[in-house]
């Protein structure tokens, strides 16, 4: 619904819109008085062309009788019956999130930087887009809106999976990552050399622990500035040789960029991004996002020359770990409703696309908002880790494919502090991840530092446990890289039939009333459901062997024509 007192509309794609022809037409128009009625096969549109969208004004409902009829008016409460979405990062060291983004989402962080969404399915059978006011995308670079008003009214009742379908026609449909991207990560922030890589990278195989992709986090770079575009030369003299060894291992390298510090005067490509910009010699440049030109120098000269170019081995992706939300105020260029975190990942997905690579794009990045589908995977940011942060991740992780962002990834390492010694939590940790859309291990600064030689540290590297233990961390591993070819083809199929790999239970039959409120178990793929345990065995730590039968744990299966089978019991 597109209002303008002198009716000139906004046809540029946005954020959330690529504009695409609608689907389907009017079949009947009719008029009385001020009120005039547009209708579909499935759809009643009536509205007061006397005034502007108002309450009162505006409203549709769908279905030929009362027992199956869905009715929305303008200025109805988006949160009613809304089955929520998801929101920008777990950052702030927090644990959960309030989903309702009329609440306050996060204790750390303030919501209009959370760029809380609604979800695009409801149990009142509509749910709410408004994309007034949004930026436009025109001739490759944004631009402030001039929209007075623009809504997306989605009537699809408990037609879930079509609600997300016409979703991907309004904004696209969802990238496929490669598959790489679906086995086994591994990120640590550490001061590694090119030794130091090898030995690890060496110690995942010879444990017989699957890897599929390396990523740095920080110092790989340059010390001093917080983000940086080049390689720190004392740790790693010849970066090309280290990164042609890992290739040749078969994985993927990627590196944190901590993108926020701009083109310092130490970068290698400072000279190249001076000379586009025009700037002033021998000062740094600083970090201008909304700038079209400081944006597209970055990209495609100081981030490209990290790839793989001119045949020679590089970087293969990014992760972008840009923490700072809305609280940077750019130099010259005011864009309201624009968002740096959405303006970064769009920039580098694409990069492959804007240089006529033959490669699929894929960064590691926190949600920007609705459209960032079109760029995976999530990263959901420096969650404290304990038991009630774990509970939270299957229904957080499962919830955000109401907005289609179906590739949430999470920090997997063990508690820090008082639950280091937790081992129990670390592997209810990596086995909650094997079974999520992304597996990443990660430390993120806790393995090291003073936290040595006390034994609070967190364990960082998947074996740095017992072996009870690590026996466990290594089967839920091993079994994720058995399903890879299923967890990629479920992804695969996402785009035509709206059904995420990872999905909240309703989904199965969002008629069935018991399929709600189970928020401690997901569908996985089209055949498999899973509830990962996120509860301890007891008060104090026990052997992983007790600690595996002594969780009572409850899991309700759908009913219908398709029998369910016990994986660990066997049995229908």
């Amino acid at each position: 619904i597109e209002y303008d007192p002198d009716k000139v509309f906004v046809d540029a794609p946005t954020q959330a819109s690529v504009r695409n022809e609608p689907k389907g037409s009017w079949v009947n128009r009719t008029s009385a008085g001020a009120w005039s009625q547009l209708s579909t096969a499935r759809v009643a549109l009536r509205y007061d062309s006397s005034r502007p969208p108002s309450d009162g004004s505006v409203e549709i409902s769908t279905g030929d009788s009362e027992a199956d009829r869905f009715r929305w008016s303008w200025g109805d409460d988006p949160a009613e019956g809304n089955l929520l979405g998801t929101a920008r990062t777990l950052d702030g060291g927090v644990q959960t999130l309030d989903l309702n983004c009329h609440h306050r989402v996060s204790a750390a962080t303030n919501n209009s930087e959370q760029h809380c969404a609604f979800g695009l399915i409801s149990r009142r059978g509509w749910a709410i887009v408004n994309d007034t006011g949004m930026p436009t995308l025109t001739d490759g670079w944004f631009a402030p809106s001039r929209n007075s008003v623009d809504v997306y009214v989605f009537m699809h009742g408990l037609d879930f999976a079509g609600a997300l379908l016409d979703f991907f026609h309004v904004s696209g449909p969802p990238a496929l990552p490669p598959r790489w991207a679906l086995g086994t990560m591994f990120t640590r922030w550490f001061n590694f050399d090119s030794d130091a890589v090898a030995r690890l990278i060496d110690d995942f195989e010879s444990l017989s622990m699957p890897l599929d992709a390396w990523i740095f986090d920080m110092n790989w770079h340059t010390y001093g500035p917080w983000g940086s575009f080049t390689w720190n030369a004392n740790s790693f003299p010849v970066p090309q040789d280290m990164l042609a060894w890992i290739h040749e291992r078969g994985l993927t390298v990627g590196a944190n960029m901590h993108e926020h510090n701009g083109v310092t005067t130490q970068e290698a490509t400072y000279d190249q991004v001076c000379r586009a910009l025009g700037c002033e010699y021998g000062k740094d440049i600083p970090f201008d996002l909304y700038n079209k030109s400081f944006a597209m120098a970055q990209e495609d000269i100081a981030v490209r020359a990290l790839g793989n170019v001119d045949g020679r081995d590089g970087l293969d992706f990014s992760w972008i770990d840009y923490q700072q939300g809305e609280v940077d105020h750019f130099q010259a260029t005011t864009i309201p409703n624009l968002n740096p975190t959405y303006v970064l990942n769009m920039l580098r997905f694409t990069g492959p696309a804007r240089h006529a690579e033959n490669r699929r794009g894929v960064i590691l990045s926190r949600w920007g908002g609705l459209g960032t589908h079109r760029y995976p995977l999530g990263f959901s940011g420096d969650q404290f880790h304990g038991w009630e942060g774990l509970a939270f991740l299957p229904y957080f992780t499962s919830t955000a494919a109401n907005v289609a962002f179906n590739y949430w990834s999470h920090d997997t390492v063990g508690g820090v502090g008082a639950l280091a010694a937790d081992h129990e939590l670390s592997v209810r940790w990596v086995q909650v991840s094997a079974w999520s859309p992304v597996l990443r291990f990660h430390d993120k600064g806790e393995g090291t530092g003073k936290c040595a030689t006390s034994g609070s540290c967190a364990r960082i590297v998947p074996w740095d446990v017992p072996s009870a233990y690590f026996s466990a961390i290594r089967k839920a591993a091993q079994e994720r890289d058995e399903l890879v070819p299923y967890i990629y083809t479920a992804s695969w199929r996402t785009a035509s039939t709206g059904l995420a790999l990872v999905r909240p239970m309703y989904y199965e039959d969002p008629a069935d009333e018991t399929m709600y409120g189970l928020r401690a178990q997901y569908l996985f793929g089209p055949d498999m459901l899973m509830s990962p345990i996120t509860a301890p065995s007891g008060p104090e730590p026990v052997a992983f062997e007790e600690a595996l039968g002594a969780v009572r744990w409850r899991v309700f299966a759908p009913s219908g024509s398709r029998g369910w089978g016990d994986r660990l019991k066997g049995g229908v």
